[in-house]
């Protein structure tokens, strides 16, 4: 594939990137005005805190980048305090989602079989939506290794929050280096709506672990640095293949980074730019082998959660026509069905056989989502109702509210309002000013590409691999984000890549990148342990040539 056909994908996948993020700013802020209780007095503060948390993280990011990265672990250690403190002030009583996981996890833990579970009704719909029951078993597995209290499963979150830092810095380094690397660490861990949020009991900071651990492994694939035999090679295309389906376990939308992984081994710049160890050819076979391991653990998964838990759950498919349906609606502007439940409850508990009421529900699923996109194609509401639902998703405040939530059990629905507005202000100030460093930074990247053109050697093609990941994740997971139901923290899955544009966009820029590691070119598919490094074989090359002269 010549090499003006694949910039020319990159520029114009940047374009369309800045785009997406002006989408961002413009819902983060219309969402603020909407419903942040805003406040110019408040909002100032938060650009004020903003500010500071940015000059911390740049002065750290300076200190650092010279150390060893226990250091960075030490200062995220440091910065977790505040959390162990807080879980210890504020007794934490879960609602809604979040009292479901604990509440099956605690009922499993303590004796109760799945089976006894559902025949007591005590899973109610879970069976249409399994990653209910995955959390759970996760959780009550916690549970019976270090004993049954709220504090174990914050902690768990916390620590596994402290662990996707250090990843995005492992995740990030190959592409642009430590110092980049670093920043991203910290971007993400003082981020305030996350920060609080990560003190509660969600399924996000595991699913984050499980997504960054696919990432780390599919760098170690595509940007060896060492020795790469078979046996490791398989276990680097296994290690991929399971953490992806771990993560689609606890939310469903996995799909988005395979799709991603298998554009970047079709589009990205290969070893001829020595941007990464394989050619072309050998990233879609090796791409090719966890997309269809994927795909049939997918394919099983049905039949393996029945086997474990030995109860009827349904096909996958009833429980994305449930999440589709309910976010096609736009009288609820695509959150939470209350009438729908009370249909798919009447189903669930009616003298039917399993199967019966399955197929049942997923006839009435169907029916429904053609009615919803009927009425809002009808009412001409279509743009009006997705971009209301942008707005909805990337609520800034979600991490206090639901604090608030669940530690104030009697007045969780009655948050004073200037606690919202405070709050919500300083949220949206930092979530604001993140998405306009990406959006900058794009901009930046796009006018520096279309200056110094695909020849120039003042690009680093591996860093502009790393850009162009990003872009794919964050265009592909916001739009899957809006074909489902929406709630405000699914936005958590949109930091990585966001992140990830600032960190690659601010070191494309700051090219010649010196801290990069070497990479080891793997010239043999099917000799992978067949490593020959570029300065050798040039050096090889120079020792040779006098001879012929002879």
């Amino acid at each position: 594939m010549k090499k003006t056909f694949l910039w020319a994908i990159h520029v114009n996948l940047l374009i369309l990137t800045i785009f997406f993020l002006g989408w961002l700013i413009t819902a983060s802020w219309t969402s603020y005005l909407r419903f942040g209780y805003p406040n110019e007095t408040y909002f100032f503060w938060g650009i004020y805190i903003t500010i500071f948390i940015g000059v911390l993280i740049w002065i750290l990011t300076r200190r650092l980048s010279n150390h060893y990265v226990g250091w960075l672990a030490l200062v995220l250690l440091v910065l977790t305090i505040p959390k162990i403190l807080c879980i210890f002030y504020f007794k934490l009583i879960p609602a809604s989602d979040m009292w479901t996981y604990e509440t099956l996890a605690n009922l499993n833990a303590t004796g109760a079989s799945w089976p006894t579970l559902y025949a007591k009704g005590m899973l109610d719909l879970d069976s249409l939506w399994p990653h209910v029951l995955h959390i759970a078993t996760t959780f009550g597995l916690i549970y019976r290794l270090f004993g049954v209290h709220l504090v174990v499963l914050q902690l768990l979150n916390i620590v596994a929050t402290f662990l996707d830092a250090l990843l995005l810095y492992y995740v990030i380094k190959p592409f642009g280096g430590s110092r980049v690397g670093i920043a991203a660490a910290l971007i993400f861990y003082l981020t305030p709506a996350f920060y609080i949020y990560s003190v509660l009991i969600g399924a996000e900071p595991l699913w984050l672990l499980a997504v960054l651990l696919s990432f780390k492994f599919f760098n170690d694939l595509l940007l060896p640095r060492l020795h790469i035999g078979w046996l490791r090679y398989l276990m680097t295309i296994v290690s991929i293949t399971g953490f992806l389906y771990l993560a689609q376990l606890l939310r469903p939308i996995i799909m988005i980074v395979v799709i991603a992984m298998i554009l970047y081994g079709l589009f990205s710049f290969g070893q001829s730019e020595s941007a990464q160890a394989w050619s072309r050819k050998q990233r879609v076979l090796s791409l090719l082998m966890i997309t269809i391991g994927f795909f049939t653990l997918t394919h099983f998964s049905t039949k393996i959660d029945q086997a474990i838990y030995r109860v009827p759950i349904s096909n996958s498919t009833v429980g994305m026509k449930y999440t589709v349906a309910t976010g096609s609606n736009s009288a609820t502007k695509g959150q939470y069905d209350y009438n729908m439940i009370l249909k798919l409850e009447k189903i669930n508990h009616s003298q039917m056989s399993a199967p019966k009421k399955f197929n049942q529900m997923d006839a009435y699923l169907a029916q429904k989502i053609k009615h919803n996109l009927a009425t809002v194609i009808k009412n001409g509401n279509l743009p009006k109702f997705i971009f209301t639902k942008s707005q909805i998703l990337l609520q800034s405040g979600y991490g206090f509210r639901l604090f608030w939530i669940d530690t104030h059990p009697v007045t969780h629905n009655h948050i004073p309002s200037h606690i919202k507005s405070i709050s919500n202000s300083i949220s949206a100030a930092s979530q604001i000013g993140i998405q306009g460093l990406a959006f900058t930074v794009a901009i930046l990247d796009l006018i520096y590409m279309c200056y110094y053109g695909s020849k120039s050697k003042r690009i680093h093609f591996r860093t502009l691999n790393g850009l162009f990941f990003m872009e794919i994740l964050l265009i592909g997971l916001f739009i899957a984000s809006l074909l489902v139901e929406v709630q405000d923290r699914y936005q958590v899955a949109l930091y990585i890549p966001i992140i990830g544009i600032i960190s690659n966009g601010i070191s494309l820029l700051n090219q010649p990148v010196t801290d990069l590691p070497k990479l080891a070119l793997l010239t043999n598919f099917e000799q992978p342990h067949k490593i020959i490094s570029q300065r050798k074989a040039l050096s090889d090359l120079k020792r040779e040539q006098p001879s012929k002269t002879k």
